[in-house]
């Protein structure tokens, strides 16, 4: 394809506009200048800095749906949506796929300018349960920075270099009803319980191990590789218990939702993480990237 260059004038400010290989126009915006009018008209590309310059016109199209972020690598260009909470105080980034936004009029962010902006000392991930085509609602998970599990878990609910946790089943529940239940879910390979081998090295290096039984403990059998990318979560409180196995993160919000799920549903495999990614931190009410 081509690639050629021109050079217009938007609110009185030099807007590069280009065509690249992907066959999208993308345009490389002056920090502050007004994303929401160059919307109206054809994608627009953020990157670097301009994310955190234009928070206010991002955030009226993040709500309507308008913003998406594109990874750009050699199988081609794939994208995550970006959405907000109800509070308007986190974006969610969604997992990486292969399909184009369905409108034209899209804001498109860098990829990777948007994980630039998050605090590096933590990783916050959400898994989206569903069942019979309803949503259930998003746990979050607070993850250790440290651990090898910790980034396994994140490129599985990113899906940055590929497979990711959407569209698995919850595979089985242990000791239901007992202190000591607990959930198993991930396997992205087979969705039997059978797969979702290591995708990263060094599993169970920096991982905490007996830690108190607590409820929301994510943990996982991270020695046995074969299934290795899966997990489990425990549901239940066990003062008189420690766990021996490795664990990586902790249920921030929304356990309630998975212990409702295992209550309601008689079969624990007609509930599905259907959707997953990454949260952006906020510290108090304030969005690191910018005021929401």
């Amino acid at each position: 394809m081509m690639y050629f260059e021109d050079r217009e004038e938007a609110d009185g400010m030099e807007v590069l506009l280009s065509s690249p290989r992907l066959g999208r126009t993308e345009i490389d915006l002056i920090p502050r200048m007004a994303a929401m009018n160059l919307a109206e008209s054809f994608p627009v590309l953020i990157t670097g800095e301009t994310f955190r310059a234009i928070g206010h016109p991002l955030k009226s199209l993040i709500g309507e749906g308008r913003v998406c972020a594109i990874q750009h690598s050699e199988g081609g260009a794939r994208y995550a949506r970006v959405s907000v909470s109800p509070d308007h105080s986190k974006l969610f980034v969604h997992h990486l796929r292969k399909e184009a936004p369905p409108s034209a009029n899209i804001c498109l962010v860098e990829y990777k300018a948007i994980f630039q902006a998050m605090d590096s000392s933590t990783k916050l991930a959400f898994l989206e349960l569903g069942m019979n085509g309803s949503s259930l609602g998003k746990l979050q998970i607070r993850l250790l920075q440290d651990a090898g599990a910790s980034k396994q878990f994140c490129l599985l609910c990113s899906a940055e270099v590929g497979p990711s946790y959407a569209n698995t089943r919850l595979l089985d529940v242990w000791e239901k009803d007992l202190e000591k239940e607990y959930v198993t879910c991930g396997d992205y390979e087979m969705n039997t319980g059978l797969g979702g081998r290591a995708i990263v090295s060094g599993l169970g290096d920096q991982e905490e191990y007996n830690r108190p039984w607590l409820a929301g403990t994510v943990f996982g059998f991270l020695l046995w590789k074969r299934v290795a990318g899966q997990f489990c979560i425990l549901t239940k409180n066990n003062p008189d218990m420690v766990l021996s196995a490795p664990s990586f993160g902790m249920v921030e919000e929304g356990l309630n939702i998975l212990i409702n799920a295992i209550k309601l549903c008689s079969c624990i495999r007609d509930i599905f993480i259907i959707d997953c990614g990454m949260v952006l931190p906020s510290h108090g009410d304030k969005c690191s990237v910018f005021s929401l």
